[in-house]
């Protein structure tokens, strides 16, 4: 069928039910010829004194090259704006050769003076120094090897610590760089030169081939110098709060059961810095130093903490140091059934840090009647659950005394966050109310009865950020920001010690960072597609407006509803199709993610938002569809049933709905990403009866392919074997927690190529194939045979240069194009296009 036929017969069927006509639907073209304001990654920063903001506005997909990164939608699509006191915004020009984005945390100096920006360009990326007050954008030398999370800490005079890889290896997420090191490297042993091998090896026969160090760089404030501080690939940097001493993580050796992911050995670094040198301080070994979140300075910089565990134990559990950074010496405190380590990968640890000179930490510890750790999803959506830690709860403690106090032990729910305060007490948020703490003291409830206290109100970034950031003191003034229930949504309110209030902030749309101050904040408002950034300090100040011309497009309502799974009663969402009628049962889509639990606010994906298409249920809704949004909270897969756990929740929300006569369950579908993916596979092996058809996108189907598997990457370079899939699997979301060999029944029951035979609906995958290991090419690959060895009707596209999310406008087009086409078939009847 042409597309123009296509479309007539389309339009044709949304006339009949009523749906908005074509012209007031909203289109893939639309998403991909739409720009963004960025929110929530490193989109938007204020400088320190609250004066200067840099924000982002997101050119449209169509038109941004890619240059091969994965994450090109960070680095090649940023356009990065500079205003200062209200200023007129001045932008910061990139050129046809190198493009500029905001470093996704801590953009600015301690000063307000300097702008810390990535810049990309086609054959590599690092680090460049912006100056708003006319200094223009220096380079800072050195290829950096990661450009999401940058490994690097401001000192408090401006300098900058930085850590480098050789200028010949290859940097993540850098697909054009692993084309060209496999020609070179292929290209030599077919010239007859010297084999090209790598060695993976554990034994003393033959050594392991390890990549050339790196190197821990120090760049001056501005007068543009740089030196080696020392070699080796280091992951974390802390800066004591003088600037006098430089805590640093680096990657040791591969180890068979590592406390960090990259399946090496985190080794504590100490540097004593001057004006023009820096000096390693000896420190006891002994640790195997968490990677990420494990260092933090007391406020007189005399101590370092750091969360680690013993190379030598056999215990798992991780401890607290103390380590002077004068002699090196360290101590363990004294943390029995305490652990530190957050499940959630993306965040690291458990909040830790200091109250004066003794040490707070949060800590999860076995407990009668716990609820279990439940990790935040990053699109803020709602939690993610995998049965972590069933039989554990989160407190605060106080190390003051030689042993741990319980300082929340009152709390009927967990601690997940805290912040300390000006006057030496403690804040955490916890049972719905502010509460203060103090080691020795009853806990004070600080917020009214009568106030729904949800969180601290801390900006949305990736890691997520700390509670402290969310307090302020300034002479008299003192606040803290809150995430508070106000007519059945969250919003923002600051706490004001003086006068024990909640006090409301001027701004009228979604705050997407606050100032210092927490007063001034840059909001976002949307009116269906249109977005605008207003900046906000008592008067709104408009900066930005995006997609004027999308102005009439309609938008699907989102309703929420519950259903009953598991003996548990759960939230959901539906998108209704804009102009749908209420007597019309209607094909619905349910848009999956095993695990993720939703609360009383709609997903992120459900809203009118530019977008990667595939991934916006707005625009699914307009082909005609109810897009459901159902909750899924899984158990661990090393001791239940994680894909029948699935399927009860999934058909029990259809079902829900179907009762409500707006959705036949007969026309169903099912789609997800990542693991979203694996859920679709997973949701078909079991319930092929109830779903017409699946689209699974970057999908994990095979736990035992996944259990060690690498990238493409990866595979081709020198980084050595380590366990990231592996702990992954036993440690990520299917919770396995052993390798294979010791739970094949497990694997087996959770991977869905082992259920083919009982997988009859249609699965259509996309897979990119410069994908992670687990969710990779080959991965898809097996799943399709065996899929066609028994006797079923899949299909697998594989899209080249692409990684786990599609970056290109063309990948993305291509992607929706068979999306619609699938469930148009199998839910709608269309004829097949030839």
């Amino acid at each position: 069928m042409s597309t123009f036929r296509r479309f007539l017969v389309t339009a044709a069927c949304l006339a009949v039910s009523g749906l908005a006509t074509a012209a007031d639907r909203i289109t893939v073209e639309d998403l991909l010829n739409g720009e963004s304001l960025d929110s929530s990654w490193s989109g938007s920063a204020f400088s320190p004194d609250g004066r200067s903001l840099a924000y982002t506005v997101n050119t449209a997909a169509s038109r941004r090259p890619t240059w091969g990164y994965e994450a090109a939608s960070l680095q090649t699509m940023a356009r990065v704006f500079v205003t200062t006191g209200g200023s007129e915004p001045r932008e910061i020009r990139g050129t046809p050769t190198e493009l500029y984005s905001l470093a996704p945390v801590d953009a600015w100096s301690p000063d307000g003076k300097s702008l810390l920006l990535i810049a990309t360009a086609r054959e590599r990326y690092g680090l460049a120094r912006y100056e708003p007050d006319g200094g223009g954008i220096a380079r800072i030398p050195g290829r950096i090897a990661n450009s999401f999370i940058p490994t690097f800490a401001w000192l408090p005079d401006g300098r900058i610590a930085y850590a480098t890889i050789p200028d010949d290896e290859r940097q993540s997420r850098a697909g054009a760089q692993t084309l060209n090191g496999i020609a070179s490297r292929w290209g030599s042993t077919w010239n007859a030169e010297p084999a090209a091998v790598t060695v993976h090896s554990a034994n003393p026969v033959f050594a392991a081939t390890e990549p050339r160090p790196g190197a821990l760089m120090l760049a001056g404030a501005r007068d543009g110098s740089t030196y080696k501080i020392a070699d080796g690939d280091y992951v974390s940097l802390a800066a004591s709060p003088s600037g006098r001493h430089l805590g640093a993580v680096a990657s040791g050796a591969l180890v068979s059961d590592p406390l960090n992911w990259n399946g090496r050995l985190g080794e504590l670094r100490i540097f004593a810095l001057s004006a023009n040198a820096a000096k390693p301080v000896p420190v006891a070994g002994g640790v195997d130093v968490v990677m990420y979140g494990g260092l933090s300075w007391s406020p007189s910089g005399r101590n370092l903490l750091v969360v680690g565990r013993p190379t030598e134990a056999k215990t798992r559990e991780t401890r607290l140091y103390v380590v002077d950074p004068a002699s090196g010496k360290q101590r363990a405190l004294d943390t029995p059934g305490l652990s530190f380590v957050n499940p959630d990968p993306a965040i690291g640890t458990y909040p830790a840090g200091w109250l004066g000179e003794h040490v707070v930490a949060i800590a999860a510890h076995e407990a009668k009647n716990a609820t279990g750790l439940f990790a935040s999803s990053l699109s803020g959506a709602g939690t993610l659950e995998y049965g972590q830690g069933n039989t554990q709860r989160t407190d605060l403690f106080a190390f003051t005394k030689g042993k741990p106090e319980n300082l929340t032990a009152f709390a009927k729910g967990p601690v997940s966050q805290f912040a300390t305060t000006g006057g030496g007490t403690l804040l955490t948020v916890v049972d719905g109310a502010l509460w203060q703490l103090q080691p020795g003291r009853t806990a004070k409830r600080l917020t009214p009865e009568s106030a729904q206290v949800l969180a601290f109100g801390t900006d949305r970034r990736n890691p997520p950020l700390r509670a402290q950031t969310a307090y302020y003191r300034e002479g008299r003034d003192e606040r803290v920001s809150l995430s508070v229930l106000v007519d059945g949504k969250p919003a923002r309110r600051n706490f004001d010690f003086p006068t024990g209030r909640l006090e409301a902030l001027p701004a009228s749309g979604d705050i997407v960072v606050s100032a210092p101050d927490r007063r001034t904040v840059l909001a976002r408002t949307e009116d269906g597609w249109t977005s605008s950034f207003v900046l906000d300090d008592g008067t709104p100040h408009p900066l930005a407006a995006v997609n004027a011309n999308l102005k009439g497009k309609a938008v699907a309502d989102v309703e929420k509803f519950d259903y009953t799974a598991g003996g548990r009663k759960l939230n959901g969402f539906v998108l209704w199709p804009p102009g749908a009628s209420a007597d019309t049962r209607l094909p619905a889509v349910v848009s999956v993610y095993g695990g993720m639990v939703y609360g009383d606010q709609p997903p992120p994906h459900a809203r009118p938002a530019i977008e990667v298409p595939a991934f916006s249920g707005q625009l699914l809704a307009a082909e005609g569809y109810a897009v459901v949004y159902a909750s899924t909270p899984l158990g661990r897969g090393a001791d239940s049933d994680q894909p029948a756990q699935l399927a009860e929740a999934v058909v029990a929300a259809i079902d829900a709905l179907a009762a409500k006569g707006r959705i036949d369950p007969q026309r169903v579908g099912v789609m997800g990403q990542s693991y979203g993916g694996f859920s679709t596979a997973a949701l078909l092996a079991q319930r092929s009866d109830r779903f017409k058809a699946g689209v699974a996108l970057a999908g994990l189907y095979d736990f035992f392919h996944a259990w060690g598997m690498r990238s493409f990457e990866e595979i081709f370079s020198d980084q050595g074997l380590g366990t990231a899939m592996a702990k992954f699997v036993e440690e990520g979301q299917g919770q396995l927690g052993k390798p294979f060999w010791h739970a094949p029944e497990a694997y087996v029951r959770m991977s869905p190529i082992f259920h083919v035979d009982t997988l009859d609906a249609p699965l259509l995958m996309l897979h990119g194939d410069l994908d992670m290991g687990g969710t990779d090419l080959a991965g898809a690959e097996r799943m399709y045979t065996a899929l066609l060895r028994a006797g079923k009707k899949p299909a697998l596209v594989h899209y080249w240069g692409e990684g786990h999310v599609a970056q290109s406008g063309a990948a993305m087009r291509d992607q929706w194009m068979r999306i619609t086409a699938w469930f148009g078939h199998y839910l709608k009847g269309e004829p097949i296009s030839p």
